[in-house]
């Protein structure tokens, strides 16, 4: 029901890994350590590199502060084969204390695809206590409401958002 992970190593997650997903009901105390959890994967549909559906807590205890989730999306889109690309896609409640979200994706998927370091979707709860939040070339964070969704939130009372923040209704 409830983990504190402190990353000993650097995690890089393999092209065909599905990703890691954060059930309903769990709660997880993710310290990043100065260590970085990456993947580089094209994709042919919506991708989050981590979901969330629980209570997902990152923070970075190092000195340094160079701890990251870092995701790059490979995908060759065109007009035609476009989909988002999350390094987080929040469903529950994500706080950031300190640490790195980041989406590193090339222009390529900005101009088709949608990258999002942080996707806060499903009537989910985002904290920005600290950290940084960034995307190379299109969202850092994007808030996204639709008929069915009507509410989600993002609390900011800390840390640096590097690129736009999106209210998508």
């Amino acid at each position: 029901e409830n983990a504190n992970i402190k990353l000993a190593k650097d995690l890089k997650l393999e092209t065909d890994d599905e990703g890691i997903v954060v059930q309903t009901g769990v709660g997880v105390n993710l310290d990043l350590n100065g260590k970085t959890i990456s993947q580089e994967k094209a994709q042919t549909t919506t991708y989050a590199m981590i979901l969330n559906k629980g209570n997902l807590t990152i923070k970075d205890s190092s000195s340094e502060g160079t701890g990251k989730i870092s995701y790059k999306d490979i995908t060759e889109y065109s007009a035609d084969n476009n989909y988002a690309s999350n390094t987080i896609r929040n469903e529950g409640i994500l706080t950031l204390k300190s640490g790195t979200v980041e989406n590193v994706s090339d222009d390529n998927v900005m101009e088709y695809g949608y990258p999002h370091a942080i996707d806060v979707y499903q009537g989910s709860t985002t904290n920005i206590e600290g950290g940084t939040v960034k995307s190379s070339n299109y969202d850092c964070i994007r808030m996204f409401c639709n008929s069915t969704t009507l509410e989600t939130k993002v609390n900011i009372s800390g840390g640096k958002i590097i690129n736009r923040l999106t209210f998508q209704n």
